[in-house]
C-alpha cells in the first residue's frame, strides 16, 4: 500500500512539474510579447495616446530623446498628447534576455524614404509575470554605409 501511494505521489509531482514546464513561455514567445509591446508603444506614440504608453511603462520609466531631452513616466499623466512620434515601423528587432530583464534593439524607419531613421533600445522587467518598460533610448541613426565620425 505504502508503495502504491508514493508510485502515486511521484506520478503526481512528474505531472505537475511537466504542466509548469509547458506553461512556461518559450525565449521566442517571450521575445514575440516584447516586440509586440515595442509595437504598441510605437503607435500610441504617433497617435498621443498616453493612457496606452502608461500601461506599458514601469512607474520609474526613463528615456532619452535624440534631442538629448530626458522623459519621465510622469511626461504621459494626461490621457492625450498632442506632442506625437512619428510613425515608426521597427527593422530587425533583437531581443536578448538576461534573468527578469531583457533588452530590445531595433532600427526605426518612417513610411517616407527621406524621413528620419532612428536607433532603439529599450529595456523590459518581468515583474511578478508582467512585462514593463524600464528604460529606453532613441538615437538618430547615421546614414547607411557610413563610419562613424564621418569618414
Amino acid at each position: 500500500m505504502k508503495q502504491l501511494l508514493l508510485i502515486l505521489v511521484l506520478a503526481l509531482t512528474a505531472n505537475a512539474q511537466s504542466s509548469a514546464t509547458q506553461k512556461a513561455a518559450s525565449p521566442d514567445d517571450k521575445s514575440a510579447k516584447l516586440i509586440e509591446m515595442q509595437n504598441e508603444w510605437l503607435k500610441a506614440g504617433s497617435e498621443g495616446d498616453n493612457a496606452t504608453i502608461r500601461n506599458l511603462l514601469a512607474q520609474k520609466w526613463l528615456a532619452m530623446a535624440p534631442s538629448g531631452y530626458i522623459m519621465h513616466y510622469s511626461d504621459f499623466e494626461a490621457d492625450h498628447n498632442d506632442s506625437r512620434l512619428p510613425k515608426l515601423t521597427m527593422q530587425n528587432p533583437t531581443v536578448e534576455f538576461y534573468g527578469n530583464t531583457a533588452v530590445l534593439m531595433s532600427h526605426l524607419v518612417t513610411g517616407k524614404s527621406d524621413g528620419p531613421t532612428f536607433n532603439v533600445t529599450t529595456v523590459f522587467q518581468d515583474r511578478m509575470g508582467k512585462w514593463e518598460m524600464i528604460a529606453t533610448h532613441l538615437s538618430s541613426q547615421a546614414e547607411h554605409g557610413q563610419a562613424p565620425g564621418g569618414e
